[in-house]
């Protein structure tokens, strides 16, 4: 239930009567913004932290809001796109990794063109390669370029880059 005009909000300040904006937006006496989804937003976490009576409500608040924000996120995320038109090899994957592959591919397309090209490849395998102590040749990054590579054009397109990583993984045990 939103809050509408003439009701009554009681803050640390006292209670106000709450003011129409033209953008739908309430403000209270104190001239405080009050968004119409944030009632829901609060009783919907109140009832969350009541049920779980988590011994660190701060850290699991942050937990609590940063699973909030990443559900919203990858409604409307580039993510939620690109796991539309993934192989179904990947769609089998855990959320969370797909959202990781997904991450990483979006990262590492750096001209945004749907496709990670030579270039984009070696500097993907060179910083992660550099994570894991690993670097491999320019020569190794080409020829893992054209394992991956369906259709030998040179460039992963996401399809494919989703397709080898399901397929790593899937070769590593995961389910």
């Amino acid at each position: 239930q939103n809050m509408d005009a003439g009701q009554q909000f009681t803050s640390s300040g006292g209670t106000h009567p709450l003011h129409p904006r033209a953008d739908g937006m309430l403000y209270d006496g104190e001239r405080i913004p009050l968004h119409r989804d944030l009632q829901q937003v609060l009783k919907d976490y109140t009832k969350a932290v009541m049920a779980e009576r988590p011994a660190d409500v701060v850290e699991w608040s942050a937990s609590y809001f940063g699973n909030l924000a990443r559900e919203a996120a990858r409604k409307e995320s580039p993510n939620a796109a690109l796991a539309r038109s993934a192989p179904s090899e990947f769609r089998r994957l855990p959320v969370e990794i797909q959202d990781r592959i997904s991450d990483v591919f979006l990262a590492y397309d750096k001209d945004m063109s749907g496709f990670i090209n030579k270039r984009e490849f070696w500097t993907m395998l060179k910083e992660v390669g550099a994570f894991f102590g690993v670097q491999p040749s320019e020569k190794e990054a080409e020829d893992q370029l054209k394992a991956m590579d369906m259709n030998s054009d040179l460039v992963l397109s996401w399809f494919e880059f989703a397709s080898a990583q399901a397929r790593w993984l899937k070769a590593k045990g995961v389910k």
